[in-house]
Order: structure tokens, then C-alpha cells, then sequence
């Protein structure tokens, strides 16, 4: 019989045979097993087939070559199949990623493809494409003092009022060489979250925030030829925009049904949140001078009240 180890990640509790040194360890019953077995060769029922993934009502199933194949079932069970000559820190990387993600989605959650930190009491998403610096932005910020909440993959939850939470992922960053090292990290002493690849796990310890916080800003990060940063509002319809595009594997929604859904979600939270575009320039990342534009800009539009949800209780302070 395996051994099951408890972690707590996006507010859940997950039984895994796994080994997961990422997540924190935990006690308590859980809401998730995740199992090391046999899975699906395909889904029959599948409304959305690729190479990779197939995904289906409450079905996803992801197949990767020679790393390891994952069955995700009803947002409750995920089942692990190893294979040969997989590393164990690929496979890790992608559950944490792609497979979390459709396990969230399957719970019910707006899930975005961005980093989200606490401020004040509020939450702040930094969102857009890969390799802009959601991370890096993140980083730069704990730096400051701030608390993080979740990295590249961001779980919105939406209470009977409409209200949006971001839930808390795990501890940690994945930030490459150059943006670790100039944040000050050696990166001699840290994992690499996959094989051959110069992108590294850095533990957050005190600087995690472990309680779900009410969404109240989105940044949209951009970047052209221009020579300065500017932070434009974003309103009306582009806001739902905005959430679509930036949406954690829009593509899995369609098999799993949940498209409309999806779209209510990303109104509400169009409704709540204020919205705005970011735009550095292609040229050298600013990393100071972005945080101190965005820090500026939060701070001349701070809302009235303060909304903080510990998991499954909600409190106003």
C-alpha cells in the first residue's frame, strides 16, 4: 500500500501518493486524491480532442510522452499514470500546471493565466502572454513587502453575492536564471522546475498570503517600442475580453462544456474588478519602475471597504 501525503493548495486539501515537495504539507480531510495508476487510453465521450489532451464533461486527460499521462475526474480525483524514463520534476510540473488547472475548472473556478499578490488587504492579478514577466512582476513586489498569492496560475471563486476571491496556491515562484538572480536569488541552491531548462522554484516562506482575497485590481501586461511604461484603464466589454484571452487553457473549456459558464464568470468579475492595461517597453523589463507605476496607481484608486475570505468562511474587516 502507498503511502498518502496531505498537502493544501488553492484552498483544498489533496491525498496524494505522489510526492509533492512543493506543497505544503497539511491535516484534515481531503477534497482531492491524487493516485499513481492506469488511465484512460481515451475519453469515449470526449467533445474536444488534440494530441496532447482530451477533455470531456467533468473528464480531462492529458498525455505526454515519455514524462507521464493524468485522468482528471468530477474536480475530485486525478490518477497519474508514470512513464518511462519520466522525471519526476516534469511530472510535478506539469500537475501543478495544466492538470490543476482542469481539475479547478471542473470545481467550478475561473481560472486565469496570471500571478496574484496581496495588497492592502486586496488582491492584484498581473495577467498576459507567457514570458512577460507575470512572475518577475510578482517577485518584484515581494520584494517590497507584499505577499503573494498565487503564481501563473490563478484561481478566481465567485460567492452567491458575485463577489470574486483569488484563492491561494502554494508557496513558491518559478522565475528564470536572469530574473531569480536579479532579484537577488543564487540560483545555485535552488530547483529547477524542469529538466534542462533555466527556470527556477523559489520558495516564498513568510511572503505567502494563505488567506483568499477579494479581486480588486487586473493588470494586463503588454509591451512595444515605446520607451516609457504606461498604465491605461480598460472598461466596458474589454474587460470580459481581457479575462477570455487571459483565461489558464481556454482551450479545455469547450469539451468540458463549461464555455458559458466561463463566460458568466468573466462578466462578474469584469463587473467588481478594476481593470488596466500595461505597457513596458520591448526593450528592458524596468522591474522597479514598473512595481513603483503600479504600487502609484493602486494607491490613487483605493476602493472604501476591505472584503478578506478565509477558506470557507467569509469576514469584512
Amino acid at each position: 500500500m502507498r503511502k498518502a501525503y496531505v498537502y493544501k493548495a488553492y484552498g483544498l486539501l489533496f491525498s496524494s501518493e505522489l510526492a509533492i515537495p512543493e506543497l505544503p504539507e497539511a491535516e484534515g480531510t481531503p477534497d482531492v486524491f491524487v493516485k499513481i495508476g492506469t488511465v484512460p487510453s481515451s475519453l469515449c465521450c470526449s467533445g474536444r480532442s488534440k494530441l496532447a489532451f482530451q477533455a470531456a464533461p467533468q473528464e480531462f486527460l492529458l498525455r505526454l510522452k515519455n514524462i507521464a499521462r493524468f485522468y482528471v475526474s468530477e474536480g475530485r480525483e486525478i490518477t497519474v499514470e508514470l512513464q518511462a524514463g519520466g522525471k519526476d520534476k516534469d511530472v510535478r510540473l506539469y500537475l501543478l500546471g495544466s492538470v490543476f488547472g482542469a481539475l479547478l475548472q471542473q470545481r467550478g473556478y475561473l481560472v486565469l493565466h496570471g500571478s496574484s499578490i496581496e495588497i492592502n488587504g486586496d488582491g492584484v492579478l498581473f495577467a498576459g502572454e507567457s514570458g512577460i514577466g507575470k512572475s518577475t512582476l510578482a517577485a518584484g513586489f515581494q520584494n517590497r513587502g507584499y505577499r503573494i498569492l498565487t503564481d501563473d496560475v490563478s484561481a478566481i471563486d465567485i460567492d452567491q453575492e458575485g463577489i470574486p476571491y483569488v484563492l491561494p496556491g502554494f508557496p513558491s515562484l518559478k522565475l528564470w536564471k536572469d530574473a531569480a538572480e536579479r532579484l537577488g536569488a543564487d540560483v545555485s541552491g535552488l530547483s529547477a522546475v524542469r529538466t534542462n531548462v533555466d527556470k527556477y522554484r523559489v520558495d516564498l516562506e513568510a511572503s505567502f498570503c494563505n488567506q483568499a482575497v477579494r479581486l480588486q485590481n487586473v493588470f494586463i501586461l503588454e509591451k512595444d517600442s515605446r520607451s516609457e511604461i504606461r498604465i491605461d484603464e480598460i472598461e466596458g466589454p474589454d474587460k470580459v475580453e481581457s479575462l477570455i484571452s487571459n483565461t489558464y487553457r481556454y482551450h479545455f473549456l469547450k469539451g468540458q462544456g463549461i464555455k458559458p459558464v466561463h463566460f458568466q464568470q468573466c462578466v462578474c468579475v469584469a463587473n467588481q474588478a478594476v481593470f488596466y492595461r500595461v505597457t513596458r517597453p520591448q526593450a528592458g523589463f524596468m522591474l522597479d519602475q514598473l512595481v513603483s507605476a503600479i504600487e502609484d496607481r493602486i494607491q490613487t484608486n483605493q476602493p472604501v471597504d476591505r472584503h478578506i475570505r478565509a477558506t470557507g468562511m467569509e469576514t469584512i474587516s
